[in-house]
């Protein structure tokens, strides 16, 4: 057991040298953190922390916030595996405001199916933008 902490923490501080020397830039709406680890041949965990490092030390987002179990900085929200620009999740909140769009989850439903996005996102993405559906406390 020992052992594999110690590679892990190894593993850990040679990734993130690499991704320090890395430029790590993002374009697209939601962003896969699983498949740029994958690509830069990185610990997924690694990758989180220093782009959260980038942002609080830059202080592009004023101060790193943890609240409802989403971390945000800059124009993105951190979602499990997947980083989401806060522009799509202002998309998305229009159109649950439109009058009788998801008054149910089968509502909600279709509007992330719109966007394209997995059930997983659901729930967060609604406590995120304060949404409340009928049935939902």
């Amino acid at each position: 057991m020992q052992v594999l902490k110690k590679y892990e923490k190894k593993r850990f501080v040679e990734d993130y040298a690499i991704l320090q020397k890395m430029e790590i830039l993002f374009s697209e709406e939601l962003v896969n953190l699983e498949e740029i680890a994958a690509e830069k041949k990185v610990l997924i965990e690694v990758l989180k922390e220093v782009i959260v490092d980038r942002y609080t030390k830059s202080r592009k987002c004023g101060e790193f916030e943890v609240s409802g179990g989403l971390e945000e900085w800059g124009n993105y929200v951190l979602l499990g595996n997947y980083l989401i620009h806060r522009r799509l999740l202002e998309k998305i909140k229009i159109e649950f405001e439109k009058p009788g769009a998801a008054e149910t989850y089968a509502g909600a439903v279709k509007i992330f199916e719109k966007f394209k996005l997995d059930s997983s996102f659901y729930y967060p993405i609604l406590e995120n933008s304060g949404i409340k559906l009928s049935g939902q406390g």
